[in-house]
């Protein structure tokens, strides 16, 4: 969800230099408030826009996800429903802040996901990392916790079987939403992104160190062949073999508030303040691909 901030002092201060005025009661034009929201912008939270990125030609040496196979909620005519900004580049704010130029996951089971693909080739098992997913995760300075919305990964080469990484939540209650990126175990969703391909570039190499590039790395051979309700679908250790040694064609990221955590038979909590939207997806960016 691509969330904004506000103290009733911050929105006064703005609505005397912009617009000359300041109205806190219930008379307050709603038109003026979200002409605010739109200028506003903060290193506290606030997430911000940029002019700059994506830029016109990416990087031929960052092997980002090009296509996107399939996206049920996208609307390309609403504002953070095309899919088509999941794959045209990684436009990071840093720490305290997150892109615009983002797809947003719907939040129902039926349609809370996209899965991507690089065009014409497999994402080969490498050392290490063999992806990183960004997403606009940003820090809670007040805090210290992140306003994450945690994302399901998982594999495929077949759109039948998935193979996951058996995410697990680790907070005390399992049903309370928490911002500590440690609980949220194998997900996604959970790392600011300070990679910005025009404000920020990096190297190849440099995308996977992650005090450099940020984002939510995974490594093939920690993929799991465990199915239950968070993650995995016809996955076996056969299948599990064969991608790890020759590679995997579909990614499929899927908003973690849709799926049931097998520990509580209830979904996984989400940020109280985005109840109803779902993960902001920048781009994926993988270490090698293969031809298929």
């Amino acid at each position: 969800m691509v969330r904004f901030y506000f103290t009733k002092g911050i929105f006064c201060l703005f609505a005397l230099l912009v617009l000359g005025k300041c109205e806190t009661g219930s008379n307050s034009s709603g038109e003026e408030a979200a002409a605010l929201l739109l200028l506003a912008s903060s290193n506290t939270g606030t997430t911000t826009n940029s002019t700059d990125c994506p830029p016109a030609t990416l990087p031929t040496d960052v092997l980002i996800a090009d296509t996107v196979t399939s996206a049920p909620g996208s609307d390309a005519n609403t504002e953070f429903k095309d899919p088509s900004k999941a794959i045209n580049g990684v436009c990071g704010k840093g720490e305290d802040a997150g892109s615009l130029d983002i797809y947003e996951l719907p939040s129902t089971t039926d349609n809370g996901y996209i899965i991507l693909e690089w065009n014409s080739k497999k994402v080969k098992n490498s050392s290490g990392v063999d992806f990183v997913v960004f997403e606009n995760a940003f820090k809670n300075a007040s805090s210290g916790t992140y306003f994450v919305e945690p994302i399901i990964v998982e594999v495929s080469n077949d759109l039948s079987k998935w193979c996951g990484w058996s995410p697990d939540y680790k907070n005390s209650d399992e049903t309370a939403y928490s911002g500590v990126i440690n609980y949220w175990g194998n997900f996604a969703g959970l790392t600011p992104v300070k990679y910005n391909m025009t404000t920020n570039p990096l190297s190849a190499s440099e995308v996977f160190d992650s005090d450099l590039a940020g984002g939510d790395g995974f490594d093939l051979d920690n993929l799991s062949s465990t199915n239950n309700s968070a993650s995995g679908t016809n996955c076996d250790s056969t299948e599990v073999s064969d991608i790890k040694s020759n590679g995997f064609i579909y990614l499929k990221l899927t908003n973690a508030a849709t799926r049931t955590n097998p520990d509580t038979g209830s979904t996984f909590p989400q940020d109280g303040s985005s109840t109803g939207r779902g993960p902001d997806i920048d781009g994926v960016v993988a270490k090698e691909v293969v031809a298929r």
